[in-house]
């Protein structure tokens, strides 16, 4: 099966691992806002990823703590160590009559009767622990065949529906005012988009090092999809993977925009990366050059919040995956 909506309205592929914490509305939602071909519902599903990932911890309520003991319960291992401790209530030997006259007597208080006594005791126990450590490892190797089945399925499907190179992500900085002290945590670079689809698939490299006396300006490098099945058949929309005239598919004008070409402190420790397009400032699309853009972060500041990479052909892209993927 393609990565797009399953039966249940979301694609796990979009979520960047953080799947496991979102509940199935959240996922529905924010696969609808990614999937839509529009560069405002990336921003705002990159928000909602954001506020998810980072939301605050709070103390569990009475209700949430018994289900996640009811849960730790289900869980096998429990079970095993709940049979354990109950096996020998299970196992008290049956009551006889008392030996009638004549009968041989055991002679129970011996020291060697109690030497036997444990003897068989241990050996109990130790068939028992054998048994539940094979169990143990059976449900295991059971559980590492899963996991690893899923990992590649997810694997296959990425390979044939690939994503873009940079997704959407939203970062929270503080940066000094503009004019005032301090070193701004992002340093960004005039860059050009080619109106294409296929620049989403594109990784974008900034070499050199800004702000240097001495050193030549950062550089922007491209790297161009050329050939590859999967990209081509996203772009087709899932009609022709060997189409290679789709890698031209052109949307809209060129277009400025502008990069991060220096990453400092909390930014990267945030996730920002060199390359990524600033898109959204304070919930407001960005469209402007290096400079402007570094002004209006002086202007906002000093709490800034910054959306990367939900421009024009992430969005198409996207939009032309989901498509695609709901072919198969």
């Amino acid at each position: 099966p393609g990565p797009g909506p399953g039966p249940d309205g979301f694609d796990d592929t979009l979520m960047g691992g953080f799947e496991t914490i979102l509940g199935e509305d959240k996922k529905a939602k924010v696969t609808q806002l990614l999937t839509s071909g529009d560069t405002s519902s990336l921003a705002e599903a990159a928000g909602i990823l954001h506020r998810a990932i980072h939301k605050p911890k709070s103390a569990p309520t009475k209700s949430k703590s018994f289900v996640a003991r009811r849960n730790l319960r289900s869980s096998v291992f429990v079970l095993i160590d709940e049979a354990e401790k109950a096996r020998p209530s299970l196992e008290k030997p049956a009551s006889r009559a008392p030996p009638g006259p004549g009968a041989p007597t055991s002679p129970r208080g011996t020291p060697q009767a109690a030497a036997a006594a444990r003897k068989v005791g241990a050996n109990a126990d130790a068939a028992h622990r054998a048994n539940t450590d094979r169990a143990a490892a059976r449900l295991n190797a059971q559980h590492i065949a899963r996991q690893r089945a899923s990992a590649r399925a997810r694997a296959d499907r990425l390979r044939s529906f690939p994503l873009p190179v940079r997704m959407p992500k939203y970062v929270e900085l503080i940066v000094p005012a503009a004019g005032g002290a301090g070193t701004p945590p992002l340093s960004f670079v005039d860059d050009e988009w080619d109106g294409t689809v296929a620049d989403a698939y594109g990784k974008i490299t900034v070499m050199g090092r800004v702000g240097l006396v001495g050193h030549r300006p950062p550089r922007v490098k491209k790297n161009v999809v050329k050939s590859n099945k999967g990209v081509i058949n996203v772009l087709s929309e899932g009609v022709n993977p060997d189409d290679v005239s789709h890698l031209g598919d052109r949307i809209d004008l060129p277009a400025r925009r502008a990069l991060v070409a220096a990453v400092r402190n909390e930014a990267g420790r945030r996730g920002v990366v060199k390359g990524d397009v600033v898109t959204h400032i304070n919930g407001e699309e960005f469209i402007g050059t290096a400079e402007e853009l570094a002004e209006e972060m002086g202007r906002n500041g000093p709490r800034v919040n910054l959306v990367l990479n939900a421009e024009r052909s992430v969005a198409e892209a996207l939009r032309r995956r989901a498509l695609a993927s709901a072919k198969v």
